[in-house]
């Protein structure tokens, strides 16, 4: 009877150790996991993906996700710019750095009791996002761009990065016969805000041209009717030849702006 009683103490703490063991196991994996991922970044960290190549709007979207120590002090923020650190990035530190203390000291910036103004003139960075051909569009056809910089007041958000800013077509022509150039005439009209509010932009006409092959497709035929009178039909042929289709490429940057004042809507913006 002690015989049993003993081995099945003995069993007991077999298990024990072994439960024991496995849960030390568990943690000991996880920790390393745990505190890597809640390591913050820091200025050298930034200084380290910007001389890999890295382009500014994926280190500012690693900032904006990312724990944060940064030193902000005027002598470390020559630092970064010294070391090519753009300064969209550097404005990006700043910004989670005094969103980390407000969060830390409980306060957050007061909220706007009135629609908050984006001034007259106020200057947005746009791309193409896709190629626009002057064979595929008519007047009046509407024509999309997209915001690269978020725009803020008095640090809100009011028109953020990927908005849209719509265009619209005023002249289109695609290459044509001996030769001629394809046109694309445009102007901007609106750009979205975060209360979806169309905020007007300036009215400035923007022209392209293709690429021009008359003077070529005039100097074969003249050519070729020289050389072969007897054949000189054949010289009509060149006038077949098409000029360039004007376009806009993708990832195409340009510069537009505010016409305004315009209000956006205190519920809708954010910090």
């Amino acid at each position: 009877m002690k015989r049993r009683i003993s081995l099945f103490l003995a069993l007991l703490l077999l298990l024990q150790m072994t439960a024991q063991w496995s849960v030390g196991q568990v943690v000991a994996t996880k920790e390393p996991q745990l505190s890597e991922r809640a390591k913050p970044l820091t200025n050298q960290d930034i200084v380290l993906l910007s001389k890999a190549g890295l382009d500014s709007e994926i280190i500012v979207a690693k900032v904006k996700n990312s724990p944060c120590a940064f030193d902000i002090v005027p002598a470390r923020l020559e630092e970064l710019k010294t070391n090519g650190v753009p300064a969209s990035v550097i404005t990006e530190m700043i910004q989670a750095t005094r969103h980390a203390d407000e969060q830390s000291s409980g306060t957050s910036p007061p909220q706007p009791t009135q629609p908050l103004q984006i001034p007259d003139g106020t200057r947005i960075e746009i791309e193409a996002p896709y190629q626009i051909n002057s064979h595929e569009f008519r007047p009046n056809d509407e024509i999309s761009f997209r915001v690269l910089n978020p725009i803020k007041i008095n640090g809100f958000t009011v028109i953020d990065q990927g908005a849209t800013a719509t265009g619209r077509i005023v002249k289109s022509k695609r290459g044509g016969h001996f030769g001629k150039a394809g046109l694309l005439v445009w102007t901007m009209q609106s750009v979205t805000a975060v209360d979806g509010s169309q905020i007007p932009l300036r009215t400035v006409l923007e022209r392209l041209r293709g690429d021009s092959k008359t003077a070529k497709v005039a100097t074969q035929m003249i050519v070729t009717g020289a050389l072969l009178p007897f054949i000189a039909p054949v010289a009509l042929l060149h006038g077949f030849k098409r000029g360039k289709d004007a376009f806009i490429p993708a990832g195409k940057r340009y510069e537009v702006f505010v016409t305004g004042p315009a209000g956006v809507k205190v519920s809708q913006v954010r910090n």
